[in-house]
């Protein structure tokens, strides 16, 4: 009995230290002027003026900041 309980606890430690392994780095996030994009390669003119090259996924998704005047909305 103690040793099917103990195997239980083990499997679910590997589960759960698996799990986190597979979550990977935070997004990083990147303002600036897209310069180009090439395949799946986006190459963004920072904002600081430098060119930051940024492999893209396959699920990528993209969100834009554009002022608006206050009687539009």
């Amino acid at each position: 009995m103690k040793l099917s309980a103990l195997t239980a606890g083990l499997a679910l430690a590997t589960l759960i230290s698996s799990a986190a392994l597979a979550q990977g780095a935070p997004p990083t996030r990147v303002r600036g002027e897209v310069a180009g994009l090439d395949g799946n390669m986006l190459t963004v003119k920072s904002r600081e003026g430098t060119a930051v090259m940024i492999k893209l996924t396959d699920n990528w998704a993209a969100g834009l900041v554009s002022p608006v005047p206050a009687s539009t909305i």
